[in-house]
């Protein structure tokens, strides 16, 4: 439940961190992250209800459950993340992209091994599989922590997204 607590703790200020520079997307990213938590909720839970049920009520199944439907959640969260982030055409060559893109990887496929392992039968592979993606995802925050981050580059040219006008207009909609 702590490591849990955590991912949705770091997921949260992953979202803080990539808008940062833009007081109006980091606004409008902080209501898109709550909306998406409750949605991503609602479908946890009918994923939750909906898992097969052997008739047994084990602390085990019940935990496996328990993951797959915070699996749901996480992995739908660094999704919009990733979506609304590459619409705006920011860079991902940042730490804080790599934090990210590490616990989507471990999301995705702890939710696909949790989604196995409910629907088959349960087995130690599944466990393996699911430390080695650990591993690999540290691997990944090790490689951007140590490869530097590109400097920012002015644009000559304006890009399709412009940033500075989608933030004063953000701006202006939220203090009215």
């Amino acid at each position: 439940m702590i490591s849990i607590a955590l991912r949705f703790a770091v997921i949260s200020e992953i979202f803080s961190q990539v808008f940062s520079n833009y007081p109006g997307l980091k606004e409008l990213s902080h209501i898109l992250f709550r909306w998406a938590t409750v949605v991503l909720l609602l479908v946890a839970i009918a994923v939750a209800l909906h898992a097969p049920n052997d008739g047994s009520v084990s602390f085990l199944a019940a935990a496996h459950v328990l993951d797959r439907a915070v699996g749901v959640m996480q992995s739908g969260l660094l999704l919009l993340l990733l979506v609304f982030s590459s619409y705006f055409g920011l860079s991902w060559r940042s730490f804080t992209y790599g934090i990210a893109m590490g616990l989507a990887i471990f999301s995705c496929v702890d939710l696909a091994t949790e989604a196995i392992r409910t629907q088959f039968v349960a087995g130690y592979i599944f466990d393996l599989v699911t430390m080695a993606t650990y591993h690999c995802c540290v691997m990944i925050w090790l490689v951007y922590l140590l490869v530097p981050e590109t400097a920012r580059q002015t644009v000559k040219e304006p890009p399709e997204n412009n940033l500075e006008q989608w933030n004063a207009e953000l701006q202006r909609l939220l203090l009215q």
